[in-house]
C-alpha cells in the first residue's frame, strides 16, 4: 500500500494512521489472571506562627514588630493496579473488520488482495479458528480478495457442531477451490499444458536472475520457447526434464539446478535431467526421509509392492487410509510420492473409493544407480545406468491394479 501511494502521488496523511490502528487491533495484548488493585491515600498538616517586637533608642528613635502566621497542608492518593497471569493475544473482529473498511475506502477503484502461503505451517488444531477470523474481518468487506494456498490432506477448514453450526470456514459455502494444481498439472490429462508452465516458470525465473554481463547471452529470444532451445538439447530432454519435476515447482528449480552442474557449459541433455534428479533425491529428498526410519521402512515395502511385484509406477490407495497414516502422509509431504488422481474404483475391491499416487521420478533413477531396481537396465558398454533406465510413463491401467492396502505394512512393522 505504501509503495502505491508513493508511485501514484497519493497523499499518505490518511493512510498511515489506518495502518497504525489496524496493527494495534491485530497485536492486542490481554492478562488472564488475577488483578489486585491497591489505594494509598495520604494527608498531613502543618501550622507554624511566629511574632517578634523590638525597638531603638537613638538621635531617631524607633519601634518595630512582626507577626506571621502559616499553615502547610499536603495530601496524596495513588491508586496501582498489578495484574499476574499470562499474557494473550486478543483481536475484537469487529474492530479489526473495520479498520480494513477503513483502508479499502482509501482505494476507491483498486481492489485488496490478501495472499496467504504455507497455510500448513498453521497447526492443525489452529487452522479452523484463523479460518474464522479472516471470514469475519475480511470476507465480509467489499473491495478485499482473499487466496490462500494450502494442502489438502494437511488443512482442517473448520470444527462442525452436531448442530450444524461451525467453525472456521464451509468450502463450497463460504470459499470455493480457485485451482487444485496437483490436478491442474497432472501429466496423463495435458502433458502439453505441463510443459507450457514449467517453460514459462524457468525463463521467468533465469530471467529475473539474470544480470546485465549475462542477460542478452541468455536471452536471445525472448521467449519461453526460445529460452528452452537454448537451454536444452531437443524437445526430448525438456519433456524430460518435465516429468522428472513431478508436477511440482520446487522440484523442477532444485533440478534445473542439479542438471545445469552436470551438463557444464553444454546443454541440458535427457542425460543431465537424469543425474540431476537423481543427485536432487539423494542429496534432499533421501536426507529427509532418513530423519524417520518408520518413513524410510514405508518407502522401501511401496518400491518393492510397486516396481518389484507389480512393475507399475503407481498404485491405489485407500482414500480413508491415506488421509488418516501419518507415516504415509510425511512422505506426501516431503515429495517422495505424488497425487495423480482421486476417486478412483477398482474392479477388485467394489464399493471402495481409492486414490492414485505415483512414486517419485528420481527413486528410479535412483534405483538404478545402485543398481537395486528390478526394473530391466539396457545400458551400452561405457554408458551410464542414467542413460539407460526408461522411467515408466503414468499408466492407468496399470495403477488401477496396483491396491496397496496400508495395514499391511502397519501389520509386518
Amino acid at each position: 500500500m505504501l509503495g502505491h501511494v508513493g508511485k501514484h502521488n497519493i497523499d499518505s496523511s490518511l493512510l498511515v494512521p489506518a495502518l497504525d490502528e489496524l496493527a494495534q487491533a491485530v497485536s492486542e495484548i490481554r492478562i488472564s489472571g488475577d488483578v489486585t488493585i491497591e489505594t494509598t491515600q495520604s494527608e498531613s498538616a502543618q501550622k507554624d506562627a511566629v511574632s517578634a517586637i523590638g525597638g531603638s533608642l537613638g538621635p531617631a528613635p524607633s519601634v518595630g514588630g512582626s507577626l506571621s502566621r502559616g499553615r502547610t497542608t499536603a495530601s496524596s492518593h495513588e491508586v496501582t493496579t498489578s495484574a499476574t497471569g499470562d499474557s494473550i493475544r486478543y483481536v475484537h473482529f469487529g474492530r479489526v473488520e473495520t479498520c480494513i473498511r477503513n483502508l479499502v475506502t482509501l482505494f476507491p477503484r483498486k481492489r485488496l488482495w490478501v495472499l496467504l502461503d504455507e497455510w500448513t505451517n498453521v497447526p492443525q488444531e489452529l487452522q479452523p479458528l484463523l479460518a474464522d477470523m479472516l471470514k469475519r474481518t475480511l470476507f465480509a468487506v467489499p473491495g478485499v480478495t482473499v487466496k490462500i494456498a494450502a494442502i489438502e490432506n494437511r488443512t482442517n477448514w473448520r470444527i462442525a457442531a452436531e448442530s450444524g453450526d461451525y467453525v472456521g470456514l464451509h468450502l463450497g459455502a463460504d470459499v470455493s477451490v480457485a485451482a487444485n494444481l496437483d490436478e491442474l498439472l497432472v501429466f496423463g490429462h495435458e502433458f502439453a499444458r505441463s510443459e507450457a508452465f514449467f517453460k514459462e516458470l524457468l525463463f521467468r525465473h533465469v530471467q529475473g536472475a539474470a544480470d546485465s554481463r549475462t542477460q542478452g547471452s541468455l536471452f536471445l529470444a525472448e521467449s519461453p520457447e526460445g529460452f528452452v532451445k537454448s537451454a536444452f538439447t531437443s524437445p526430448t530432454a525438456f519433456s524430460e526434464f518435465t516429468r522428472a519435476a513431478e508436477r511440482v515447482p520446487r522440484d523442477a528449480m532444485s533440478i534445473a539446478g542439479y542438471a545445469a552442474r552436470h551438463a557444464s557449459s553444454e546443454k541440458i541433455g535427457v542425460k543431465h535431467v537424469r543425474s540431476g534428479a537423481r543427485s536432487y533425491f539423494e542429496n534432499e529428498k533421501l536426507a529427509a526421509i532418513g530423519s524417520s526410519s518408520r518413513a524410510d521402512k514405508l518407502l522401501q515395502w511401496i518400491m518393492n509392492q510397486v516396481l518389484g511385484k507389480r512393475k507399475a509406477k503407481g498404485f491405489l490407495v485407500d482414500q480413508v487410509e491415506a488421509r488418516s497414516h501419518s507415516t504415509f502422509r510425511f512422505l506426501y509431504d516431503e515429495r517422495v510420492l505424488h497425487f495423480y488422481q482421486r476417486s478412483i474404483s477398482s474392479p477388485d475391491r467394489p464399493g471402495k473409493k481409492f486414490d492414485a499416487y505415483v512414486l517419485d521420478y528420481g527413486c528410479y533413477v535412483h534405483l538404478a544407480d545402485q543398481r537395486n531396481s528390478q526394473l530391466t537396465l539396457f545400458a551400452e558398454e561405457g554408458g551410464s545406468t542414467a542413460d539407460a533406465i526408461e522411467v515408466p510413463i503414468d499408466d492407468y491401467r496399470s495403477i488401477r491394479s496396483a491396491i496397496l492396502r496400508l495395514s499391511d505394512f502397519d501389520y509386518i512393522i
